[in-house]
This record gives C-alpha cells, structure tokens and sequence, in this order.
C-alpha cells in the first residue's frame, strides 16, 4: 500500500497531451503544450481544453472558466484528504 495526500500540483496524462496546474499562494501557472502561463493569461478555447482535461464543466464565459479552474485547484491543494493506493 502507497499512502498519498493531494499536492498543490496536479498532473494528468493521456496520449498526446500533458496539462498541469501549479499554484504559488493566489497564482495559478498551467504548463500546456510545453509552455507555462499564467492562468488569466489562457484564451477561451485554452481554458476549455484546460477544464476538459480535468474533467471540469467547460462551457462558459472566459471569467467563469478561470474561477473553476481556479477553484478546482485550490480546492486541491487545500484538501486534507488522505487516500490509500493498492498496487
């Protein structure tokens, strides 16, 4: 068994492309397609990918997307959540 918690950084791989989210306090930088940016700096059809990705609702205007993405990373990094991984 593989005791883990959830970390400020999250990483999801499929086949083609790698996305992740990185927070320092309030700012929330996303690597995609081998490139860091800062969140609010993403276009529409970026930030959707981004929610995709992550399995978030991606509809919605620009504002919305960046405050889910937002909120799901936060979300994440703040979680005292403890799971347990069997191998």
């Amino acid at each position: 068994n593989i005791i883990a918690s959830a970390s400020d950084v999250e990483v999801v791989n499929t086949d083609d492309t790698k996305i992740t989210l990185t927070n320092d306090n309030d700012d929330i930088t996303v690597n995609i397609y081998n490139e860091d940016r800062v969140l609010e700096d993403l276009n529409g059809n970026e930030l959707k990918e981004v929610c995709k990705y992550f399995n978030l609702k991606a509809k919605g205007k620009k504002v919305e997307l960046v405050e889910r993405i937002r909120d799901y990373q936060l979300n994440l990094r703040n979680s005292k959540n403890f799971f347990v991984l069997n191998n």
